[in-house]
């Protein structure tokens, strides 16, 4: 399954940080942290940022350290 991060979900929506933080009522500091590594975000915060992105569902999300996530598509074009 194609997984995203928080920050590529974000940019679809075609939203800015300070944006999402005045509707969510999650600093900014706190949004920039979790794009980087959302594998430490506290989930009912997340919910919050899934329902404002349009998802209806976690499992496309990426969890855990964005570059990792960007190494392995890197990865996954070299071998094809």
């Amino acid at each position: 399954m194609y997984r995203i991060t928080l920050r590529e979900a974000r940019l679809n929506c075609r939203m800015e940080l300070k944006e999402v933080s005045e509707k969510t009522g999650i600093p900014v500091r706190t949004l920039k942290r979790w794009e980087i590594d959302s594998g430490r975000a506290e989930y009912e915060l997340v919910d919050k940022l899934l329902i404002l992105y349009g998802f209806i569902s976690w499992n496309h999300i990426h969890f855990g350290s964005e570059s990792e996530l960007l190494a392995q598509r890197q990865a996954a074009i070299a071998n094809t």
